[in-house]
């Protein structure tokens, strides 16, 4: 009677010996014990747990870079978000079927209309499928996050967010600063981002800034605050020699001051906030300018580094020595002059996965292995066109539109605070994104991707929880 007590206690107990003879002795078929113990428990926490499941997948997605580059764990580590996702697939499954779930979304009858068009695009083009199925994970895993934020059980406090945000940017800035004075190539100092993740940093933070600016906006946060986070993500930025903050920011900021008063009703209260603070963003960003040429040596003056010239040299420059490569305005035409010759795929493209790149050489899509040296996976607009063709890129857009609208109509309800910095925030990471689709193909990535798409299913399940909140108000 006492041992079926405390039967489980026992079993810890047994097990916890088990482990610590295997880690001793490091007995091999013990410690493929331990690690089958780990995995199935861990398995079974996550399909238990759809909170634990989908933010693990988010935590393990945004610092899987970090993971593998600094902490120089294994390289499988990259495919343990993909794992992740084919559980979140699994459980997505079996809520529609357990719940009766109707797809009564606009978005989902897009990324549905997508898929046809990858389908149609796979066949005429006639390719790998095992091409066509790495395409597939590398866009659908990021559908699939979306919708597990929309119908899986998690709810969100959205003041954590921010929260966990400011934690986020202040430990980025401790590992960037480290970097700085550890690493040589200036492109790699991107703190949590890992090789090359100057770009992915730079989008990352601007979504930060959404969040802490629609606090301020919404007076959750001061001014001196508000100024602090934003000059420590300067400084980060500078440290990685990223000078495109200086553009994109600035940019990104004024939109949502502009966007602020067109969506708020304290009109008065609110025209003081955005004075003070459109005052205040040219003075500190003219600063940081300042101590940029200071860091680094490339620019003579603040006035060469907004020349013409290095503008036209950012956005139309070849981006390697054979100045063969598509740069930034000019790589859709590139692509369509070079590779999409054909009206089919000017329309459809190359297929999904054609054009991927990987570190596998069987996972290589034909037409990488033969344009690889024009790098139009480096920007995402080209990249996607040349898979997806026009039709595919014009629907991708629409989605991103479509979340743009459907924020400012959630916006404009009769909704709670916490919710209104939510939605305001989500316009501005939209804006961000939007801004940011010709610099680089940043958005393609795991770490931003992931983050991007998680919020974009939080502010559906926010629009479904005030459209069910109409229909209750109508029934009663």
């Amino acid at each position: 009677m006492n041992f079926k007590e405390n039967k489980k206690k026992y079993l810890i107990i047994i097990y916890g010996l088990i482990f610590s003879i295997s880690f001793i002795l490091n007995i091999d078929f013990l410690n493929i014990f331990n690690l089958l113990v780990i995995l199935v428990t861990a398995m079974i926490i996550l399909m238990t747990n759809d909170k634990i499941l989908l933010l693990t997948t988010i935590f393990v997605s945004v610092f899987n870079a970090f993971l593998i580059f600094n902490l120089n764990l294994p390289q499988m580590i990259q495919y343990i978000p993909d794992a992740l996702t084919l559980l979140i697939f699994i459980k997505i499954i079996y809520s529609f079927v357990k719940y009766k779930i109707r797809i009564n979304n606009s978005i989902l009858n897009i990324i549905l209309l997508i898929l046809l068009c990858h389908l149609i695009s796979f066949a005429i083009n006639n390719y790998s499928l095992l091409q066509f199925s790495w395409g597939i994970r590398n866009i659908y895993r990021y559908f699939i996050i979306f919708v597990g934020f929309q119908y899986l059980d998690i709810k969100v406090d959205y003041s954590s967010i921010t929260k966990y945000l400011k934690y986020f940017v202040v430990l980025e800035f401790i590992v960037t600063l480290f970097e700085y004075y550890t690493i040589t190539d200036m492109d790699n100092v991107s703190g949590f981002f890992g090789v090359s993740g100057t770009g992915l940093m730079l989008i990352f933070l601007m979504i930060c800034c959404c969040f802490f600016l629609s606090n301020y906006i919404h007076k959750k946060m001061k001014i001196y605050s508000l100024i602090f986070y934003l000059i420590i993500i300067f400084i980060q930025l500078i440290l990685g020699s990223v000078k495109a903050a200086f553009f994109y920011i600035p940019i990104m900021i004024y939109i949502m001051l502009i966007l602020s008063l067109f969506n708020y009703n304290e009109f008065k209260i609110k025209r003081k906030k955005i004075i003070t603070l459109g005052i205040l963003i040219p003075i500190m960003v003219a600063i940081l300018m300042g101590f940029y040429l200071k860091v680094y040596n490339d620019f003579a003056s603040v006035d060469e580094l907004f020349s013409i010239e290095y503008v036209n040299k950012s956005l139309f420059g070849s981006y390697d020595s054979t100045r063969q490569t598509v740069n930034r305005i000019s790589g859709i035409s590139d692509i369509n002059d070079i590779i999409l010759t054909d009206n089919f795929k000017k329309i459809f493209g190359v297929g999904l996965g054609n054009a991927s790149p990987s570190q596998n050489i069987s996972l290589q899509g034909e037409y990488y292995k033969k344009y690889y040296m024009l790098n139009y996976y480096w920007f995402f607009i080209p990249y996607y066109e040349l898979e997806n063709g026009f039709l595919g890129l014009a629907l991708f857009v629409l989605i991103l539109a479509n979340m743009f609208f459907k924020s400012i109509k959630i916006y404009k309800q009769n909704i709670t605070y916490e919710d209104r910095i939510f939605v305001f925030a989500y316009m501005g990471s939209i804006i961000c994104i939007l801004i940011t689709l010709i610099y680089n193909s940043g958005f393609n990535t795991i770490q931003i991707g992931s983050f991007f798409w998680a919020l974009s299913g939080i502010l559906i399940k926010l629009e479904n929880k005030y459209k069910t909140n109409k229909v209750n108000i109508k029934i009663a």
